[in-house]
């Protein structure tokens, strides 16, 4: 979809060439509508996803609807004549959604929050963890820290000595 191009025209130009591509007839009538819908929702949507949401809950998903393209292109044409002038259901729906998605926010109170939340988890001690019921398995100490807190030197005889011990 080129990018000042109207839905209605490159609707009407999807549709043309396909008819031209299908001039041996190797679609039947209804995979190549299927097929013309399917191929314009999936380049408009990015450009016009309202109208393709109405079209959508119209005439059913891409891929798996078949809708008449005269009918498709006769709604494409309405819908962007309500967009130009007239309400329509389009207007409707991106009015609705302007209003229950954009309410006013004062980006400078959020950024504050932010940064208090952020600053209070920075300064905040982690939890103590629990003793250690076996020997640490750097050191041999018992009961007192884990491997990965030993600030203690390595002895692997000690080690052995609390497992013996304790059976572990």
């Amino acid at each position: 979809m080129e990018r000042k191009e109207p839905p209605s025209e490159f609707f009407s130009r999807v549709w043309g060439s396909f008819a031209d591509l299908n001039k041996d007839g190797a679609y039947t009538a209804t995979e190549a509508a299927k097929k013309v819908f399917h191929t314009f929702m999936i380049e408009a949507k990015i450009q016009h996803p309202m109208l393709c949401l109405e079209l959508r809950n119209s005439f059913g998903f891409p891929g798996t609807a078949s809708p008449d393209p005269s009918r498709v292109l006769r709604q494409i044409r309405e819908l962007e004549e309500g967009q130009h002038g007239e309400s329509s259901n389009l207007k409707a729906t991106a009015a609705a959604h302007t209003l229950t998605t954009a309410p006013e926010i004062d980006y400078d109170k959020l950024a504050t929050l932010v940064a208090k939340k952020l600053s209070a988890s920075a300064n905040q001690v982690p939890p103590q963890r629990t003793a250690p019921r076996g020997p640490c398995y750097k050191c041999g100490e018992v009961g007192k820290h884990y491997k990965r807190d030993c600030p203690n030197q390595a002895n692997p005889q000690r080690v052995a000595q609390a497992r013996k011990q304790l059976n572990y």
